[in-house]
């Protein structure tokens, strides 16, 4: 077990490089643009920096070694959210969201991971608000998160400022689960592929399950 754990961390950090070359090769100015984020093109260089909102939360990426940091702090950001904020910059289209909501399954190969999806991203906000649903609300706009006008117990939160997400929970009683789903604009693909979007839910119901335990 203790091989495999170490084999997988030598694969996460060789993700991670390869992601962090093809970043320092890219145009900064560019990137900011299309991933309509700031960036402080300060001199000297290792002041340089992209100022990206991630899911209700800031996040800092040195440019060009593309090192994340949560805002103001001096430890770097986990893996998985370093990884699709790179991705984002990286690969952003500049297309403006559509208004057209897609589930999961819906994604560019989205079956073969929906499974998980369902496991790791819903049943956590499903379990945790069934007894408190009212919690959601609150937690869901501590992340910056406002009421849908089109859709009851739906609520928009900016995984980035170019991919909008539609989160819902549906209360349930004595006989009737409470169900949590997650929603993507039609444009995300164009932005990340279907596995980072996975990491995006999972993430996105995890800061909401921390906000209502905090």
């Amino acid at each position: 077990m203790k091989k495999i754990k170490e084999k997988l961390k030598d694969n996460y950090q060789l993700v991670l490089e390869k992601t962090r070359e093809v970043f320092a090769a890219k145009n900064p100015e560019e990137m900011a643009l299309k991933g309509a984020v700031s960036y402080l093109n300060h001199s000297p260089l290792s002041l340089r920096r992209f100022v990206v909102p991630y899911l209700g939360r800031f996040f800092e990426v040195h440019w060009p070694t593309g090192e994340v940091y949560p805002w103001g702090e001096g430890e770097e950001a986990p893996f998985p959210i370093s990884l699709v904020i790179l991705h984002y910059l990286n690969d952003a289209a500049g297309t403006p969201p559509e208004g057209k909501w897609l589930s999961f399954i819906d994604l560019w190969g989205g079956r073969s991971f929906d499974a998980a999806f369902r496991e790791r991203a819903l049943k956590p906000l499903s379990q945790t608000f069934h007894e408190n649903p009212g919690l959601f609300k609150t937690a869901v706009k501590k992340l910056g998160g406002t009421k849908s006008p089109q859709y009851k117990n739906g609520y928009l939160v900016f995984a980035f400022p170019k991919i909008p997400l539609l989160c819902f929970l549906h209360p349930g009683d004595e006989e009737v689960p409470t169900k949590g789903n997650i929603l993507f604009d039609g444009v995300a693909n164009n932005y990340l592929v279907t596995e980072d979007l996975a990491i995006v839910g999972e993430t996105l119901s995890e800061f909401i399950i921390q906000e209502a335990r905090s």
